[in-house]
């Protein structure tokens, strides 16, 4: 199944998709009543050492900010790759890196029944023409925003995407908002969807950079647009904090 996965990948990986970037999300799904710090050492001393070796870097890690109606206990990690070609590669060695094997031996010894989490997913993503590359936050912001926005087809699905790269990237600055990625999913579930990272230095800047964007004229008038509309059916907002080893 992986290895149809790559050569699915690799053949969308053609000229056009040269400069943009490419993303794996995993999401770590923790036991309830077990310690994260098995995990979390095995990507601190282990994945992203090896990952920045191979000259991937600006790699996000990241916890759910929790509230009391809705608590849950997960792991994200942003990885952003040159390129699907580098993912591949990558995707290929990685098994056979020495000093990555040595990193992982403490982890691949926990007992099965003791391993911190039930199951991770991935999700991949082509970062959208019109915002191309992964922005790294000034010191400061805090609070990330991981937003997802369900279509409820294809062709709507291609025209959401064709309305942020006509002049919404510019309305999120515009209005305060500040952007890390934007990405296309290609693999993954709840499908057709396309995810999109912001952070924030509080939430009330947060607040006030939303105002400002659903009053921008540039919005109002974007939106209006027939082409745009009902090219989305549901939007899944997660608030995220940054761990200490974090690379975003």
């Amino acid at each position: 199944m992986k290895n149809k996965l790559i050569s699915f990948l690799l053949i969308l990986s053609t000229n056009v998709f040269a400069q943009r970037e490419f993303y794996e999300l995993r999401t770590y799904d923790l036991k309830w009543g077990t310690s994260s710090e098995l995990l979390n050492n095995y990507l601190k001393n282990a994945l992203l050492p090896a990952l920045n070796r191979k000259e991937v870097n600006k790699i996000g890690v990241f916890e759910e900010i929790r509230h009391e109606r809705h608590s849950t206990n997960k792991i994200y990690v942003l990885i952003p790759y040159a390129s699907m070609d580098q993912y591949q590669k990558i995707y290929e060695s990685l098994p056979n890196d020495k000093n990555y094997i040595n990193d992982s031996k403490e982890f691949n010894s926990i007992p099965y029944d003791k391993v911190p989490y039930s199951r991770y997913n991935v999700s991949h993503f082509l970062a959208f023409e019109g915002f191309q590359k992964i922005l790294k936050p000034k010191d400061g912001m805090s609070i990330y925003e991981l937003r997802s926005y369900e279509s409820p087809s294809d062709d709507a699905y291609r025209r959401k995407v064709k309305m942020f790269n006509n002049g919404e990237f510019e309305i999120f600055t515009e209005s305060g908002l500040r952007s890390v990625f934007y990405g296309e999913k290609i693999s993954g579930n709840q499908m057709p969807i396309l995810t999109y990272m912001l952070v924030h230095e509080s939430m009330e800047l947060r607040r006030i950079g939303w105002e400002n964007f659903m009053a921008h004229p540039d919005w109002k008038k974007l939106s209006s647009i027939e082409e745009y509309k009902n090219t989305v059916s549901n939007i899944i907002v997660t608030f995220l904090k940054p761990l200490a080893y974090s690379q975003l």
